[in-house]
């Protein structure tokens, strides 16, 4: 697996609960498996206002040290939480990129150019 790569989960969106979480831990394994945990982090599936399922891109906070913990209520590695103000606002550009992106798409006529190219995308 590489960093760029699509993760494709094998379970309908019917099926999960408006709670479902999705926890991410980095293994290196290279070491002994009891200081194999390098990093984790947790996203909730769905927006906590909207109960809407997530799109889009998002930078996560990584925990260090830690295995993800998927606890709902009181997680101990979010992957965005309230404390980090630069990174929610990141979050919201990139979310703004991705949207722009989708309805120049669907829009008939529109330029053929990019909105924002990859260089500038992976700087932000």
């Amino acid at each position: 697996m590489s960093i760029n790569e699509q993760i494709t989960i094998p379970i309908r969106y019917c099926d999960l609960a408006q709670l479902s979480m999705l926890g991410i831990t980095i293994y290196d394994m290279h070491r002994p498996v009891s200081e194999s945990v390098v990093a984790s982090t947790t996203i909730d599936l769905f927006e906590p206002t909207y109960l809407l399922l997530r799109q889009g891109t998002f930078n996560l906070h990584l925990w260090p040290n830690k295995p993800a913990d998927v606890t709902h209520l009181g997680t101990k590695t979010p992957g965005v939480h309230a404390d980090n103000k630069s990174l929610q606002e990141v979050n919201k550009l990139l979310q703004k990129i991705d949207r722009h992106e989708k309805i120049s798409r669907f829009q008939q006529g529109a330029s053929r150019e990019p909105w924002i190219d990859k260089v500038s995308r992976d700087a932000i």
